[in-house]
């Protein structure tokens, strides 16, 4: 059974983001009263592209073993039971893709 590796992150405030198209929408936007902080919040976790740059989930040590640094955006909490090892060996994980065939695919 295979289980999805990544899943949104749970941003809760603005100051969680860093992509700076989310970041001027929301300022904008909350600011001339087209949306209330909430219904912007809830539109950016579910459109900003900071849902693709949180940190690779390699394992469930601190920081998702992507750094023994400070990461530049959070770690999305799940990490202890949504990483790259523990995909190891599922039938069909993220691992165990065919990323030969897949790649394979698109024309040179």
């Amino acid at each position: 059974m295979s289980r999805p590796m990544m899943i949104m992150a749970p941003f809760a405030d603005i100051s969680d983001f860093r992509d700076l198209d989310s970041i001027n929408a929301y300022r904008e936007l909350t600011e001339k009263g087209i949306f209330s902080r909430g219904e912007m919040l809830g539109y950016l976790r579910y459109k900003s592209r900071d849902n693709a740059r949180t940190p690779m989930q390699w394992e469930d040590s601190e920081n998702a073993g992507f750094s023994t640094g400070k990461p530049w955006i959070m770690i999305n909490p799940n990490y202890h039971d949504f990483n790259a090892k523990e995909q190891v060996g599922m039938d069909v994980g993220l691992m165990d893709a065919d990323w030969e065939g897949a790649v394979g695919y698109y024309p040179d």
